[in-house]
């Protein structure tokens, strides 16, 4: 799931940090520019907090959320 991710972070996050030209990373797979990883590692967080509320939402109006716990492209 994280290649979704990342691939969501670099296509919508990363043009805007204008000071940063390069999505290279380590060995360890964290990204060169700290202030990317800082904002990447946020992202995942923002993304994990935002599916785990919609799995547990009680709300009638959203009977097409179901989860199986991974992302639910559709």
């Amino acid at each position: 799931m994280k290649d979704i991710m990342r691939e969501a972070f670099e296509r919508d996050c990363f043009p805007n940090f204008v000071n940063i030209s390069t999505l290279e990373r380590n060995s360890k797979g964290e990204y060169v520019s700290s202030t990317l990883e800082d904002h990447w590692q946020t992202f995942m967080e923002g993304w994990d907090a935002a599916i785990e509320h919609l799995k547990n939402k009680h709300n009638p109006s959203y009977t097409d959320i179901i989860s199986d716990g991974s992302v639910d492209f559709g």
